[in-house]
């Protein structure tokens, strides 16, 4: 029974296992378990929520806009000092800065000047164009990997969260590997194996089980059950249709919790920081901002249980 339980094991025999044997899988993956008050969740639901970064590794298979030239900087010392640059009139300025492309050092110090002494609209409206352009490239890769970070094909899978018999619980990996992702997706479909239990989360029918579905398909992970992901599925709950019928809405999960009066135990971290974590290292950081999202979905689930569910 021990080697039954290992990842490598398919699916359907995963999902064949007894309840106490399901939670001595989940212990052993488990690298993070909060003491956080959930017991008012019904013990059928099965609130998660997913942390993906890019899949650098096959960025040359999706069809992505192509990222404009990277301009260099001309050097400090090539440029009139600011002191100087902003006793130019508007025309005589955009003649030295012509063909340049100035340091964002040099740039923010001339506004700090024009802003301060003359405030002419010409020169700093010059100014916030050459800052614009030196930030274009920049821009263009914080759009393409927030894009692929999103996409169920693009993306992979490095961290979930989850409420799982009255704990909450985490899994992060060490690296975005083949491997490593089929056993998030191993544990995610072993949790859910059983008919009764409902997936639960926010926006979990535009994001999570897509990436849940895609991901499995592309690394050949079998599901235990079929669940059907659509608005009108009565397989899952999905707090954020169940808020917004209509499938368009301007709050997010954080937005609802604080005008609810939720806590949120993660304060100081975002969905847009996960990446900039992954690559600084910090797994133990995105999983704790993961399980948070995890508490925060679950009591707002019971702020709403018997009002919008």
């Amino acid at each position: 029974m021990e080697e039954e339980m290992q990842f490598e094991t398919e699916s359907t025999t995963l999902a064949q296992l007894h309840h106490e044997e399901q939670e001595s899988v989940v212990e052993q993956k488990t690298q993070t378990q909060t003491t956080y008050d959930v017991s008012d969740v019904p013990g059928n639901y099965f609130v998660f929520d997913l942390e993906t970064v890019p899949d650098l590794s096959r960025i040359d298979q999706f069809d992505l806009e192509p990222l404009p030239d990277q301009v260099g900087d001309t050097p400090y010392e090539s440029m009139m000092p600011p002191a100087e640059f902003v006793k130019l009139t508007v025309p005589d300025q955009k003649k030295h800065v012509a063909g340049t492309s100035p340091p964002e050092g040099w740039i923010e110090q001339c506004m700090e000047l024009e802003s301060g002494s003359r405030d002419r609209k010409g020169a700093i409206d010059l100014l916030a164009k050459l800052s614009e352009k030196k930030n274009q490239y920049d821009q263009a890769v914080r759009k393409r990997l927030k894009k692929m970070a999103t996409t169920p094909e693009m993306c992979r899978i490095v961290s979930m969260a989850w409420l799982f018999n009255g704990k909450i619980s985490g899994a992060v990996v060490d690296e975005a590997s083949d491997e490593s992702e089929r056993e998030i997706l191993d544990l995610f479909w072993l949790m859910v194996s059983e008919q009764g239990v409902i997936p639960v989360g926010f926006n979990i029918v535009g994001f999570d089980l897509p990436v849940i579905l895609i991901r499995s398909a592309i690394l050949g992970v079998i599901p235990t059950r079929h669940i059907r992901c659509d608005r009108y599925s009565n397989d899952v709950i999905d707090l954020f249709l169940k808020r917004f019928p209509g499938g368009f809405g301007d709050m997010g999960l954080k937005s609802l919790a604080r005008a609810m009066g939720i806590p949120i135990p993660a304060k100081d971290v975002d969905g847009s920081a996960v990446y900039q974590l992954w690559q600084e290292g910090k797994r133990q950081e995105i999983l704790e901002y993961n399980m948070s999202d995890v508490k925060v979905t679950a009591d707002y689930l019971m702020s709403v249980k018997g009002y919008l569910l």
